[in-house]
């Protein structure tokens, strides 16, 4: 398919990126802070937004129009395989709590959600085929999926672990705080 006459032509290529934690942007969508590498993946990541649609059900059509769907919220996601792991980051995970002891880090289990557990401008930080960087932000996120690992012989093993974006707690719009950029 050929794009529109003097259309954008930034084709996305998102496999060649990183997933960061403390990314800030400023109100005109510019990258002010690139945060820190969460870690090495393998085998790339997902980015997933999704409105909830309510279909409107009218006697008398039996097709879907314009017109006919509420939205009803939404959900964001993102998934990466983690080859490498910190403690720090094992905690956030598993809504845990890292003690350094003389021999070892150890993480162990919280009682409660805690705000070290929640995480500030997650990001996936890829690039279009032109080179430019394309941006998924979410101002808030906490991992849902917990940690699972699975060791099989002479393969490098992956943690993969899922993100849901969070609207602020004193959020009162009905629409959760994403961004995707495409820097000029």
């Amino acid at each position: 398919m050929e794009p529109a006459s003097g259309a954008n032509k930034d084709v996305i290529l998102f496999g060649a990126g990183t997933f960061n934690y403390g990314v800030t942007i400023s109100e005109d969508g510019t990258l002010t802070s690139e945060g820190t590498i969460f870690g090495a993946t393998k085998g790339g990541g997902k980015v997933s937004i999704k409105p909830n649609l309510v279909p409107l059900d009218f006697d008398g059509r039996n097709v879907k129009a314009v017109g006919d769907f509420v939205k009803a919220g939404e959900e964001a996601t993102m998934e990466a395989p983690f080859t490498e792991l910190l403690a720090a980051d094992v905690a956030k995970y598993l809504i845990g709590t890292v003690t350094d002891k003389s021999t070892a880090k150890i993480v162990e289990s919280s009682e409660a959600v805690a705000d070290g557990h929640y995480i500030k401008g997650l990001a996936y930080i890829g690039r279009a085929a032109s080179g430019k960087k394309l941006i998924v932000v979410f101002d808030n996120a906490i991992c849902t999926s917990g940690l699972e690992i699975e060791g099989k012989k002479a393969e490098q093993g992956a943690a993969t672990v899922t993100f849901e974006c969070l609207a602020a707690d004193d959020a009162t719009e009905d629409k959760l705080p994403w961004h995707v950029i495409w820097p000029k």
